[in-house]
């Protein structure tokens, strides 16, 4: 991983073009769909809406470890499918801060699953 973001930041660093990165990624997938035991409730997505509010405040100060640890200390446990590629941009952008523009949880109409994600606009 540290040969890749190198190499990537060598390639960034030798280009006279300005970079852009875009990252496609959700957030928490919580709920008896991705293997919880309960459905979800208002107590429940609130916690989650706590936790990934947490997280993105690790991103929007442009801090790669601290994502990845937030993560990491909990296991996982909220299965944050866009761990990789979003510690993969903020070491090769190393962002001066962040901005979340907009935050929201997809939640099924019969509570048994939930995906969180957001949108953040990162500025070097």
């Amino acid at each position: 991983m540290a040969d890749f973001v190198a190499a990537l930041r060598e390639t960034i660093d030798a280009s006279s073009r300005e970079v852009c990165f875009v990252a496609g990624v959700d957030l928490a997938h919580i709920g008896q769909q991705f293997g919880d035991e309960q459905l979800l409730d208002k107590s429940r997505l609130t916690e989650q809406w706590t936790d990934d509010q947490q997280l993105l405040a690790a991103a929007c100060e442009g801090d790669p470890e601290a994502w990845f640890i937030h993560v990491a200390a909990q296991q996982d446990r909220n299965r944050i499918c866009g761990l990789a590629p979003t510690y993969t941009m903020l070491e090769a952008m190393r962002p001066e801060r962040g901005e979340i523009l907009k935050y929201d949880q997809a939640v099924a109409k019969d509570d048994s699953s939930c995906v969180s994600f957001a949108s953040v606009a990162f500025y070097v």
